[in-house]
């Protein structure tokens, strides 16, 4: 079974993973999510007070807007290509051992 690199919220709000809305990062098979909104940014860095990304408020990332689980290997592409050619991206990766070099080099050849 491949491994994901963005689990995106619809499939994960409302199956066993939704645990994670109240921890912020789950381990999966050695794998570690963290959950980012659309621009990338980590949940831990938008409800710290001294980090750039700070958002006061109960709610760092509203509703209606999205928020994924992303490999955290794979946080920095995320920011640097989008939320969309990320999710296309991920769903040409074949390499199970080599997933993110594969998606990098897929990231590299497709147009913004």
């Amino acid at each position: 079974m491949k491994r994901p690199i963005i689990i995106p919220e619809d499939v994960w709000a409302n199956s066993q993973l939704s645990i994670v809305r109240h921890t912020g990062s789950i381990s999966i098979n050695g794998d570690v999510y963290t959950i980012v909104n659309k621009d990338g940014i980590d949940v831990f860095a938008l409800s710290n007070p001294h980090s750039k990304y700070y958002v006061k408020g109960d709610m760092v990332i509203p509703p209606g807007e999205p928020c994924d689980l992303c490999d955290i290997m794979a946080i920095k592409l995320y920011r640097q290509y989008g939320r969309e050619r990320m999710l296309a991206a991920t769903s040409q990766v074949d390499n199970d051992l080599d997933r993110l070099t594969e998606l990098k080099a897929i990231l590299k050849d497709t147009k913004q």
